[in-house]
């Protein structure tokens, strides 16, 4: 078996690290699994055709561990399962010198993504090409500590935008060529999960992504023998901070206005005032992300649920 067709699925779903544990199905030679990230803000599936495997459930806790030990390996390498009964327990795999053993985990330790029954519409539709690809990871790589990317369409056109704000900032400006255009409102996306799901498929010459004005993103790459689609969840906006922190005290969040003391101007202009409040409003989603995204979540969910319940 040739190692690198193992390796390229394990970086499909692994993301430079933000996805760690995964059970991976190996069935009818075909190697799959869903995924998710830990705070919940990305979540996908993968599967991986002319796989000449046993049928088995791996548990994958450790992913990093997983590559690490690959790596020790030739490219021409056997793989042996260990089982319990019917449970897999560990993972032999060697070459012509070395042997590696690696221990699996019980699916039950690993944080699985719930089932996707009902998506909703995605009103635009992005070409994705190797020029894409090339200038998404550039921008990306040009602003290290922007970790968004906003998609705005005004006059029938789209672009991304890394790095948005209502002032004055350091930004890269992307115009994109879409398939299907309808105007949505502005709407961003975690540009750091986005730039790792593009280095992690940049081989990939034509893909599409979807863009939903209800806050949802789809993307997927087609190319040899893989199959990915990945969905991210948008950023929270300033609506949905002000949802989230209109159940804290009042004294936690004062409904005065944001103004820096000391010896910073107090007569601020709306766009600063506004600016100052989204800055105040970051700090937060950055103290409290893995809670918002969570609750943001479970409410999609538990309306789709309603959705399945009254159908």
């Amino acid at each position: 078996m040739n190692k690198h067709k193992l390796t390229r699925f394990i970086a499909k779903y692994h993301l430079g690290g933000n996805v760690n544990a995964v059970v991976i199905n190996s069935k009818d030679d075909t190697l799959s699994t869903r995924f998710i990230t830990g705070d919940k803000a990305l979540l996908g599936e993968l599967s991986m055709t002319n796989w000449s495997f046993q049928d088995a459930e791996l548990g994958v806790y450790d992913t990093e561990q997983f590559s690490k030990l690959l790596g020790v390996l030739d490219d021409d390498v056997t793989l042996n399962l260990t089982q319990a009964g019917d449970k897999a327990i560990a993972l032999e795999v060697s070459d012509k010198h070395s042997k590696v053993n690696f221990m699996l985990s019980d699916k039950s330790v690993i944080n699985q993504p719930p089932p996707l029954k009902k998506l909703p519409e995605f009103q635009l539709k992005i070409k994705v090409d190797t020029n894409f690809i090339v200038r998404f990871i550039s921008a990306k790589v040009a602003l290290p500590d922007t970790d968004t990317f906003t998609v705005i369409t005004e006059n029938d056109e789209a672009k991304l935008v890394i790095g948005y704000s209502s002032i004055n900032t350091n930004r890269v400006t992307l115009p994109v060529e879409t398939e299907v255009y309808e105007d949505i409102d502005k709407v961003s996306f975690n540009a750091n999960l986005f730039k790792d799901v593009l280095t992690a498929n940049k081989e990939c010459e034509s893909a599409t992504l979807e863009v939903s004005s209800d806050g949802l993103s789809r993307i997927n790459f087609k190319v040899d023998d893989y199959d990915v689609t990945y969905y991210l969840v948008a950023v929270a906006d300033a609506s949905w901070y002000f949802l989230i922190i209109s159940n804290f005290p009042n004294d936690f969040f004062p409904n005065e206005l944001f103004i820096d003391m000391g010896r910073k101007k107090l007569n601020r202009t709306p766009d600063e005032i506004r600016e100052q409040n989204r800055i105040r409003q970051r700090r937060y989603y950055a103290k409290h992300r893995e809670e918002i995204i969570s609750k943001k979540m479970e409410k999609y969910y538990e309306g789709k649920k309603d959705t399945t319940t009254r159908a």
